[in-house]
């Protein structure tokens, strides 16, 4: 393998590329299980009040694995060939072969199969909260649009009245008139 530090400097070349496209909580959880990230680094990359930005947590992500050497470019490699074989290209020059060494070696194919039933678990529980926001959006939508429809007709209301008190204003005003005549 290449020196660390000129592979790095691929990675850098496109860091800006890469910090507008990755989204670092599609990556964490490969890298965790690859072992380069903790909890720690996680919680720092995906919850830090210094990181609001998406591209920020990105860079930090990017940081993060440097610290890590070979194993550290080696898993981002591999997450980006599975989430972002596009980037992947870019950073590497290579078409994506979709290999995941770094678990299959040190966890075997169990891991792997662990790794990927874990993933699956997680956009079901993703899926099922953004049903139940899509339903209680749906929810608040026909009550805020009840809401309006009663406001609307509160309004006519008052506009007839406004108009039959204007209409009354000008009638007095006329026999006034008429009186003083």
């Amino acid at each position: 393998m290449e020196d660390m530090d000129v592979l790095w400097e691929k990675v850098e070349c496109k860091r800006y590329e890469l910090c507008r496209n990755i989204t670092p909580a599609k990556l964490t959880p490969y890298l965790r299980q690859c072992k380069v990230l903790d909890e720690q680094d996680e919680d720092e990359i995906l919850n830090s009040l210094l990181l609001q930005a998406k591209a920020n947590r990105t860079s930090r992500l990017l940081d993060i694995l440097r610290t890590k050497g070979e194993r550290g470019y080696v898993a981002f490699l591999e997450s980006l060939e599975f989430y972002y074989p596009e980037l992947y290209k870019s950073v590497t020059g290579k078409d994506p072969t979709r290999r995941f060494s770094t678990i299959v070696v040190e966890e075997g194919q169990e891991g792997l199969t662990q790794f990927l039933m874990n993933e699956v678990v997680k956009l079901q529980k993703n899926t099922k909260v953004k049903t139940l926001q899509n339903t209680e959006l749906s929810r608040k939508t026909r009550t805020l649009e009840d809401e309006f429809k009663k406001l609307r007709l509160a309004n006519q209301e008052l506009q007839a009245f406004q108009q039959s008190k204007d209409k009354s204003y000008f009638d007095y005003n006329d026999k006034l008139r008429s009186s003083n005549l």
